[in-house]
């Protein structure tokens, strides 16, 4: 770990840190970080490994740019991708500041006194309209030819909350990194996880000591991988700039009129018209075809595998699943408890999976001798994390949480980033979101009574800032970054040591700059493609408690539910039927299908299909997924063992392709706001966040 590399790594990270908040929230561009994939990080590798190590390598052989060094330098900047925008103060400042100018209209919440259950310090402004914060932070105070001074944003409406949730999101990363380190030896080495997105940073990286380019860029296979992704995607950016002028090249099929055949279909599934006008993404198709068969074909098949289960329990029992998701986000339904079953499940197999292991670290963090296998690393880890889940509970609990919610809350929040991450390891699903909130399965465990409304609130609270939209979570960067680092032979003690500066200083310095961002452009601005953010996602915890309060009042229950003491919560659970049967129905399938996989070498479906089905991002890229693993299987039954390692690169070519045309476009996109003042077309490569 060179000096060179830690310092390339700060400017990256700074420049994450500064820049993204604006591209995604302000100019609205394609996405700065955005997914699991952030295109400015990994657009940024290509075009670091394909044009200028050849030339610093021309210039002078030293100048280059070691594996090593990439490592390090990818690995902080995806650290730092976990705060500026959907990871922590985009949710944050939209959630803290978009509802106190909203109470004003909302009735309900007004009868039912919804901020009387929310502790002052924990909402910037007290939760109130002020005029001074609120306009400013709604539709900005900046104008178009003078912006506003750092001096003038109202930072004293923020330092409650700020002092109330930055420890509590501090603690939730440390924890985060430590559970990174635990996995990280047995996922990588005992069970061999693919990590496809960092297997694709890792080849890219790749070098040739005598030549200025690897053997990878040298082949025509890639280039031509490149070069069709490549024409394909400018001429459509083109077209989104100049639609009457220009031919578009269509990246999706349209089977619209079948489903008009079963006009019970979108009642089933709202997402299932994505199946019926599938999309090609070409990222999405290379890294399908980079994975074990059964991933690929289960995450293809899961969209169809969902309507149908949907379809037949609304044709014979008269109630959908997709019914109950779309219903509400916080509060769940049957889909969203059976995904929770199904993350609840994976969590128990991969204990089960490496049990021995996680059992010797686990002493080891006990009793400070050696055990096993265990790592002093690890062990380590598995020390901070149980200090960072205590120091969670007792802060939660200080803000009126009762204990037991406390407890669960944090260790749901701990289940959200371990699936998503296990997801991402396994399958390179970089747009893939839970779909299950740590609110809506304590309130199907508990009932809206044994809770209370002030619990729901909180909690609810908690969930906007770690869970609701978790597409930018730190243990995902970071577990990538630790598989790329260790490929290379960087001790994972040190990748942790350096990820952990780089969080803080980035966090440092992008609070300021988005804050100072909020009050001079407002929240409002520009998002018209992800209006569902704006208009929906920042009143969550509200309307989840505005449901309860009033639920509680027709009860004629209210009163005595907010005097409940913690013991009585528990003594009073009443969980909800449909949600032990719908969580034990999703943990049953992933338990079922993982020992099948156990026991039967041949078994094509992997357990990953219930943990993804159900929601609009696996609609979205089922039919790319299932195209990569049909081509992975045509090439390698057809084609041969040299036809597959040219196909390869083929695929690699294609997502340097993607990622190089979405950083064009990214970058006309900044230069044309910045001359003009004016929003940029939108040409989009990747599925929206939803």
């Amino acid at each position: 770990m060179t000096i060179r590399a830690v310092l390339l790594g700060l400017l990256g990270a700074m420049l994450v840190a500064v820049v993204a908040y604006l591209n995604d929230h302000v100019w609205v561009l394609n996405s700065f970080i955005g997914y699991h994939l952030p295109i400015f990080v990994f657009g940024s590798l290509v075009v670091a490994t394909l044009v200028v190590n050849p030339l610093l390598f021309l210039v002078n052989r030293r100048w280059r740019l070691a594996p090593r060094e990439l490592a390090v330098v990818i690995t902080m900047m995806l650290v730092s991708c976990s705060i500026p925008s959907y990871g922590f103060l985009g949710m944050f400042t939209k959630s803290q500041a978009m509802p106190t100018n909203e109470y004003r209209t909302r009735e309900g919440w007004k009868k039912n006194k919804l901020r009387e259950y929310v502790p002052s310090y924990m909402l910037a402004a007290e939760g109130k309209y002020v005029r001074e914060f609120t306009d400013s932070a709604t539709t900005g105070a900046g104008t178009k030819d003078e912006a506003i001074s750092l001096g003038e944003v109202p930072w004293r409406f923020w330092s409650e909350s700020l002092t109330t949730w930055v420890p509590l999101v501090v603690l939730m990363s440390a924890a985060a990194v430590c559970m990174g380190l635990i996995f990280h030896r047995q996922w990588s080495v005992a069970e061999r996880l693919r990590y496809p997105i960092a297997e694709i940073a890792t080849v890219f990286m790749e070098q040739d000591r005598s030549r200025a380019s690897p053997s990878l860029f040298r082949t025509s296979a890639f280039w031509w991988g490149l070069a069709v992704v490549l024409v394909v995607r400018v001429s459509n950016g083109v077209l989104a700039w100049y639609p009457e002028k220009w031919i578009n090249i269509p990246m999706w099929l349209d089977f619209g009129l079948i489903p008009g055949t079963w006009r019970s279909l979108p009642d089933s599934d709202y997402w299932s018209w994505y199946w019926f006008m599938p999309h090609i993404y070409p990222t999405i198709i290379a890294i399908a075809f980079l994975l074990a068969a059964d991933v690929s074909f289960s995450v293809g098949i899961a969209p169809m595998a969902f309507t149908a289960l949907s379809w037949y329990l609304l044709q014979k029992h008269g109630f959908s699943l997709a019914a109950a998701d779309a219903g509400d986000y916080m509060i769940g339904g049957p889909a969203i408890w059976q995904r929770f079953g199904s993350y609840l499940a994976l969590a128990l197999v991969i204990g089960y999976t490496g049990r021995r292991y996680y059992g010797d670290v686990l002493k080891r963090a006990l009793t400070f001798r050696q055990s096993g296998d265990a790592e002093s690393y690890a062990a380590w880890a598995c020390r901070i994390l149980l200090l960072a889940v205590a120091a969670m509970i007792v802060l939660l609990s200080m803000m009126g949480l009762p204990w037991p919610v406390a407890i669960l809350a944090v260790l749901l929040a701990l289940l959200v980033f371990l699936g998503i991450s296990r997801v991402n390891c396994e399958s390179g699903m970089f747009v893939n979101l839970p779909r299950w909130q740590p609110l809506g399965i304590l309130l199907g465990l508990f009932g809206a009574s044994a809770m209370g409304p002030k619990a729901v609130i909180v909690v609810g609270l908690f969930c906007m800032l770690f869970t609701v939209h978790p597409l930018e979570s730190l243990m995902t960067f970071f577990m990538n970054g630790l598989r790329m680092c260790t490929s290379n032979q960087i001790k994972p003690a040190r990748v942790a040591r350096t990820a952990a500066s780089t969080y803080l200083i980035v966090l440092v310095v992008a609070t300021p700059v988005v804050l100072w961002a909020v009050h001079n452009y407002g929240l409002r601005r520009g998002d018209w493609q992800r209006r569902w953010s704006t208009v929906t996602m920042p009143y969550y915890y509200y309307d989840a408690g505005n449901t309860v309060v009033t639920e509680l009042k027709n009860e004629g229950t209210l009163a005595e539910s907010k005097q409940l003491t913690p013991f009585e919560r528990v003594k009073r659970m009443d969980p909800d039927k449909k949600f032990l049967w719908a969580a034990g129905l999703g943990a049953a399938g992933v338990l079922a299908l993982s020992f099948l996989r156990l026991r039967l070498p041949w078994w094509p479906i992997h357990p990953i299909i219930f943990i993804v089905w159900g929601t609009r991002n696996t609609a979205e890229v089922g039919a790319s997924f299932l195209l990569g693993w049909a081509i992975k299987s045509g090439v390698t039954k057809l084609g041969g063992t040299q036809t597959y390692k040219t196909t390869r690169k083929v695929m690699f070519g294609a997502i340097a392709g993607d990622l190089i045309a979405a950083l064009i476009f990214m970058l006309i996109g900044m230069a044309y706001y910045n001359f003009t003042g004016r929003a940029p077309k939108q040409y989009l490569l990747f599925p929206v966040m939803n």
